[in-house]
């Protein structure tokens, strides 16, 4: 497998529609989990985040290994199906599906795009996530 997405490769490059902003704090991934040899726990704590929600390419590697990653770190911890993607469509469903329904619910759960708003935005107007 060639190497892709992680730091020095040409996949690592955002799309232009997503063009750091001089405020962005930029971690280089190195490997599947954005946690793995990066500052991502220290900068997340130091910013006082308790719940991660992750999407991208390759549900079954890249999303799931943050995610798991993000557990282990004890952070609440959301996958989001409708942000997340893999080579077949079947292999990112049966992931999702997978973890729908975790034993270790609500520290691990799948959700999509829009319910994660709806309900950061319940918790931000009773004052909690700000």
């Amino acid at each position: 497998m060639k190497p892709h997405a992680i730091r020095g490769t040409e996949g690592t490059r955002p799309i232009p529609d997503l063009e750091p902003q001089a405020t962005d704090i930029i971690l280089e991934k190195r490997r599947f989990s954005a946690f793995f040899k990066t500052d991502l726990d220290q900068t997340l704590r130091t910013l006082h985040v308790d719940t991660v929600a992750v999407g991208g390419i390759n549900t079954h590697f890249c999303v799931l290994a943050t995610a798991f990653d993000a557990v282990c770190h004890d952070f609440s911890t959301i996958i989001l199906e409708d942000i997340s993607a893999a080579y077949k469509r079947e292999v990112h469903q049966s992931f999702v599906d997978a973890y729908r329904y975790s034993a270790i619910y609500p520290i691990f759960r799948v959700m999509r795009s829009h319910e994660f708003l709806i309900e950061y935005r319940d918790l931000k107007d009773l004052g909690i996530g700000e």
